[in-house]
């Protein structure tokens, strides 16, 4: 259970899991005090258990790779095995715990699963590795011409943070953006490694059936230009994912547009402009609504589409016996970006002169990789949003720096310290869309 409350949530600082992190290194303290027993224990509990339960692999992963021993994380991958990595959930959450784990053998044991038959062993295998820093360029080259999509997208992506400069990555970057499966993950590709095609590929494909990666994709490396495309392209035909796109490119004539879109008849897209405002202005217009108790929990990651099915009941519903179901529960209550058209229209008078046209916003300050950085810290951000956040310090200082939103708070203190004077060199220029060529690993 700790590990699923690590992501946080819509309206939670990601600075407050440091509690549950140290409540689950005590947690682990404690079953080694009991001794080898309760570690035998633990598989057999998970794997027996008559309802598969995802975070049961995430709690054996996370335990039996915290012991030295090659039969310890043996006996943690027999679980994973035994709960099955085709089913996705399965899968984020043993991957959780392996970037996690402080085992001295986990590289090879990844390395044996990256050549196992199944694709989805070889997707958790490559993304942990990947994470991790433990995986060599040229078996990402290799990864990446896999005939799993799904193990040759985090193969590209990963080979464009670590070796943007490689000479196979361009062609691999044009054989891959023509194929539907791994379009998305070319765009992201394109854009961490400077591809010339950054903003033309995804801006091809606005349209098309993916259009909302696409548009972030696109926000990502955009200019004034891919700016008003993207601004055009939503007043057109608007999207929650192609608003959300708008506020992260960040541009000042868009503002006008999104107030207009949250008269709009669809809830998501109004909620978009609504936080694609407050991004690109920090006016700070909230207001408190009340949420269904479930509603605070952010994917880490697109939801699939899965056609016309009903949407699964709650999850409290889902676990408890049909005898004795729980109420739906009161209401939360949280505080987000007003959706009343008035108030930013009363905003926009007041302070929109202070907005110059063709410079970029964000937060009310002409953006810099510093405004990036300052809400990667502060903000209350979900992690989807600052991982965003992380691949456009890389787009817009030339660097990286390793860092992922679900690492282990004392190493995101780390990795934003590493960051500081990377991206103090490059913000010299307030509401500039300037976009260096990548530089070398930091």
């Amino acid at each position: 259970m700790l590990g699923s409350q690590r992501t946080p949530q819509l309206g939670d600082q990601w600075r407050t899991i440091d509690f549950l992190e140290k409540r689950m290194f005590t947690a682990i303290d404690a079953v080694a005090a009991l001794g080898p027993v309760a570690l035998h224990a633990i598989e057999q509990l998970v794997s027996d258990s008559p309802a598969k339960d995802p975070a049961g692999g995430f709690a054996a992963a996370m335990v039996l790779g915290s012991f030295e021993g090659r039969d310890a994380l043996a006996a943690a991958e027999r679980t994973i095995r035994s709960l099955g990595a085709g089913d996705p959930e399965v899968a984020r959450y043993a991957a959780e715990a392996y970037k996690l784990i402080p085992h001295p053998h986990l590289a090879q044991a990844m390395r044996t699963m990256l050549a196992d038959q199944d694709e989805a062993y070889r997707h958790l295998a490559l993304d942990v590795l990947a994470h991790r820093g433990l995986v060599s360029i040229e078996e990402l080259v290799t990864c990446a011409n896999d005939s799993s999509p799904a193990v040759a997208g985090v193969a590209l992506t990963a080979l464009a943070l670590a070796a943007p400069s490689h000479p196979e990555l361009p062609t691999l970057l044009i054989q891959s953006v023509a194929l539907p499966e791994l379009a998305p993950a070319t765009w992201l590709a394109m854009a961490l490694s400077s591809h010339p095609s950054a903003i033309s590929a995804p801006a091809a494909a606005l349209s098309g059936p993916d259009g909302e990666q696409a548009a972030l994709a696109m926000a990502l490396t955009a200019d004034h230009a891919a700016a008003q495309q993207l601004t055009e392209q939503c007043t057109a035909a608007p999207t929650p994912g192609l608003t959300a796109a708008v506020g992260w490119a960040g541009a000042s004539e868009s503002v006008p547009e999104l107030i207009e879109l949250l008269r709009h008849g669809d809830e998501g897209v109004v909620t978009a402009a609504a936080y694609a405002l407050d991004r690109i202005t920090g006016a700070q217009l909230y207001e408190e609504v009340e949420i269904d108790p479930e509603e605070v929990i952010v994917p880490d990651g697109p939801t699939p589409d899965v056609g016309d099915l009903e949407p699964p009941p709650p999850l409290a519903k889902q676990v408890s016996d049909p005898r004795d179901e729980p109420s739906s529960g009161s209401p939360d209550t949280m505080s987000r970006p007003t959706t009343d058209p008035r108030r930013w229209h009363a905003y926009w008078r007041e302070r929109g002169d202070a907005f110059k046209d063709g410079s970029r916003f964000r937060r009310g300050h002409g953006y810099t990789p510093v405004v990036s950085l300052w809400e990667l810290d502060g903000w209350l951000l979900t992690a989807p949003e600052r991982r965003f956040l992380q691949h456009e310090l890389v787009v817009r200082t030339g660097h990286f720096v390793r860092f992922d939103p679900l690492d282990l708070v004392a190493v995101q203190e780390d990795a934003l310290k590493t960051w500081e004077p990377i991206v103090q060199r490059s913000s010299s220029i307030p509401g500039s869309w300037s976009r260096p060529g990548r530089r070398s690993s930091s």
